[in-house]
């Protein structure tokens, strides 16, 4: 029913784009309020951004008007959510950026889940973008507001996305400890798609580890719980996922295989749009088999999927294994072209990760023209972002690990005071047995001696405990300085560059 929904509604749309909504509207029984109208919508938009993002827009366009008409102005902000969903989701950053900022305007100051949950939205873009600072900075302040929520989803977010920060930063342990505690949460909640998605973050992190084997590990059995629930969805993105693994191990059958499956799962879905990301994946191991007439169609198909949609990181994409292709087949010329129109999408859309890959790729396509002038250029342009990036992240390990030690230290402090209160009671209920045993000195003063032999012994021992823990802690502080002159290194020879 779903499906057949979801087909009548963009098969309206196309028809008579203005009634998009009204189309909706239809499936609904009862006579709904304008109020509760507005809500459907919106709650539809939630949930089909990722299948359709084109026919979700215009329904918002659509919807922002009947909100307008039927004086629902105060809901402006669950407007502003959703439209700022669904270009987070097209990947058009910098709108979805800006639009998330507005509506925190309207987030009322005792609702903490809704300005947790952006927050960590936010914290996800900026971290998409290689704007790790200030995606370090937000998903603490998304964590500071998720700390009075009693629900455990909200608590749990902040953690994941914390955890993919730190993957990205090289803190592998640190990030796998968020993800095992955001999936000690969900399990408790019984959330078991929440979960899994958590599974599949640990196999990206082992990825980024080049542990593909125990990446693989994690997707199969993501797979085989998605197999029980019956979740389509989650098995075609879990075989996207391990065709990207086999890929980067070079067993491009298996790669082959899981991609296929994959986009044959979206189809079925009628999710085109998230199989256009199958057919990039799909494209690129073509190229890899040397079948470049087929690779070529496939990329082509997934660009125009990508700009039917208006997702330009995917049409980037698209264009990067493009450029890869005729590289692949030594046709300089037009390799460069398709990575300039890459490169020029990653400037608009800001995203710093993408362009230090084409800067690298555009100075091989040159050095391969004979062009070693402008070869050394991008090559020199590539090496100045890719240092600074380097440095970038070096300065947030240290910020990172100075935070982590600080927390240790607060740990300590209270286990020491736990300690120093504990041997203080320890020392008056003494006193008092003292006296009890100085009467009882007066029968056996051989047992006094024993006794009294005894606790001084324990209490050597606590005391030389409590000296090795301050002796670990003094150890960290002289770490955590070397680190610190290790960066002020770095950034002399920097200057000095």
């Amino acid at each position: 029913k779903f499906i057949l929904l979801l087909a009548c509604t963009f098969t309206l749309s196309s028809l008579h784009p203005q009634s998009a909504i009204d189309s909706l509207f239809v499936s609904l029984k009862g006579n709904l309020l304008p109020s509760e109208k507005l809500t459907f919508l919106y709650n539809y938009c939630e949930q089909n951004v990722e299948k359709d993002p084109a026919a979700i827009f215009q329904i918002l366009k659509e919807s922002n008007v009947f909100m307008n008409n039927n004086n629902l102005s105060h809901r402006q902000g669950e407007y502003l959510f959703q439209l700022a969903n669904y270009y987070s989701t097209i990947h058009n950053f910098d709108s979805a950026r800006t639009i998330f900022y507005q509506t925190l305007k309207f987030v009322p100051e005792n609702n903490t889940d809704l300005a947790s949950i952006i927050h960590t939205k936010l914290a996800s873009i900026e971290r998409e973008q290689g704007l790790l600072q200030q995606a370090l900075e937000t998903v603490i302040k998304a964590t500071d507001y998720s700390k009075t929520s009693g629900n455990p989803s909200v608590i749990a977010n902040p953690l994941v996305e914390s955890g993919n920060i730190q993957c990205q930063l090289g803190l592998y342990n640190q990030a796998l400890s968020a993800y095992q505690e955001a999936i000690t949460i969900y399990k408790t909640q019984k959330d078991t798609l929440k979960a899994i998605s958590v599974y599949l973050n640990m196999g990206k992190l082992f990825i980024a580890q080049e542990n593909y084997p125990m990446a693989i590990d994690y997707y199969e059995k993501a797979l085989s719980i998605l197999k029980k629930i019956k979740s389509d969805a989650g098995l075609a993105l879990t075989h996207l996922l391990l065709s990207q693994a086999y890929e980067k191990t070079g067993d491009l059958q298996q790669a082959l295989n899981n991609c296929n499956l994959a986009y044959k799962e979206y189809l079925l879905l009628n999710y085109n749009y998230q199989a256009a990301y199958a057919l990039n994946q799909l494209g690129l191991i073509q190229i890899k088999l040397k079948n470049f007439e087929s690779s070529k169609i496939i990329l082509e198909t997934a660009y125009n999927t990508m700009r039917e949609n208006s997702d330009e990181l995917g049409s980037s994409e698209s264009l990067l294994f493009l450029g890869d292709l005729y590289f692949a087949m030594e046709n300089y010329n037009e390799s460069l072209k398709k990575y300039t129109n890459a490169l020029t999408i990653a400037e608009h859309i800001s995203s710093h990760t993408l362009r230090l890959q084409l800067y690298e790729k555009i100075a091989n396509c040159y050095y391969g023209m004979g062009n070693y002038k402008m070869a050394m250029n991008y090559q020199t342009q590539y090496f100045v972002i890719n240092r600074q990036f380097i440095s970038n992240e070096f300065q947030l390990k240290v910020s990172a690990l100075e935070v982590e030690l600080f927390q240790q230290q607060a740990d300590f402090i209270a286990k020491q005071q736990e300690l120093i209160n504990g041997l203080k009671t320890e020392r008056n209920l003494k006193k008092k047995w003292i006296v009890s045993l100085f009467i009882a000195l007066l029968l056996s003063s051989g047992s006094f001696g024993i006794i009294l032999f005894r606790l001084k012994k324990k209490m050597s021992q606590k005391d030389k405990k409590l000296s090795q823990k301050l002796h670990r802690i003094n150890r960290q502080q002289v770490y955590l300085q070397n680190l610190k002159n290790q960066l002020d290194e770095m950034q002399k020879t920097i200057s000095r560059y």
